[in-house]
């Protein structure tokens, strides 16, 4: 089965003030903070291999400044960039860096993201267990919390595990909670992640006008935050949803670009500087799910 991994990005509003001996000046940490909005922004539009070097220089900027906090920040990002390319031994090296630094620091929010994300490091190495007890433990940070978003994001990230191991029922459940925590919370990103995953568990089910519902539902808002990379994975499973009913040619839109840096399949309108190339979808093959990687804020 094709998976199509789309991380969902969002920066937290909280501000950690920190005092130390020697503050920055206001100049120095607006540098530092803008080396890591640059950074971001280059992830978004080049992928994990461009920023990397991007989060260096920020990293490096915190550190000179003994801003732990960015630092944890910066680590966090990272490690996820690692993931993102496949190297979890990196990935696990930052993020549990990142982890002791929040922990020092006394963030249970900011541990709480990070927790989420290691156990993503694990789903995708089929280590299950693992997984399920780093996303059990966020839950349980953000429950303490009252954190609807952090919740949601975990509950999102534990239904894949249980997609993985086709019980489908159980990672449904799980789904319709986290829609429920992100509309309550008014996160749309992870609202439409979670429409998009309760759609693609409905695509293997071979319920396909459930799957178009969830799929557009998740397309309206996708089209409206202007996510060009979610917004090609709605069209696509719509495109999957609407050959297996009659209503499509099986290769009328499945020509797409896959970007060589994130790994995501664009649209031809979409692609940029991407690497043409065409797939042919055997149906119901492809399906989309979707994983949080926390912007710490991260």
């Amino acid at each position: 089965m094709l998976k199509l991994h789309v991380p969902v990005l969002f920066t937290c509003t909280a501000v950690v003030i920190l005092t130390f001996a020697l503050p920055a000046t206001g100049q120095q940490a607006s540098s530092a903070d803008e080396l890591l909005a640059h950074a971001k922004s280059i992830y978004s539009s080049s992928g994990s291999s461009a920023a990397l070097p991007e989060y260096e220089k920020a990293l490096t900027a915190y550190r000179a400044l003994g801003n732990r906090h960015g630092e944890a920040v910066t680590l966090g990002l990272i490690g996820n960039c690692y993931k993102h390319l496949g190297d979890r031994t990196r990935a696990l090296d930052f993020l549990d860096r990142a982890l002791k630094i929040k922990e020092e620091l006394g963030d249970r929010l900011e541990q709480g993201k990070t927790i989420s994300n290691i156990g993503l490091v694990y789903w995708e190495a089929g280590d299950y267990p693992k997984a399920i007890d780093h996303y059990n433990r966020a839950i349980e940070i953000a429950q303490e919390l009252h954190n609807g978003q952090l919740e949601g994001s975990a509950l999102n990230n534990l239904s894949l595990v249980y997609d993985e191991k086709g019980e489908y029922k159980r990672s449904l459940e799980q789904y319709h909670r986290a829609l429920a925590l992100h509309r309550a919370a008014n996160f749309r990103e992870g609202e439409s992640d979670a429409l998009g995953n309760i759609g693609g568990v409905y695509l293997l089910l071979g319920h396909y006008s459930d799957a178009v519902d969830y799929y557009r539902q998740a397309l309206a808002i996708d089209q409206d935050l202007d996510r060009k990379p979610a917004e090609s994975q709605d069209l696509g499973n719509l495109a999957i949803c609407q050959a297996a009913i009659g209503q499509l040619a099986v290769g009328e839109l499945f020509a797409f670009s896959i970007d060589p840096n994130s790994g995501v399949l664009w649209p031809r309108h979409f692609e940029g500087d991407a690497l043409s190339i065409d797939v042919t979808c055997y149906l119901p093959s492809s399906s989309r799910n979707r994983f949080f990687v926390f912007d710490d804020c991260d």
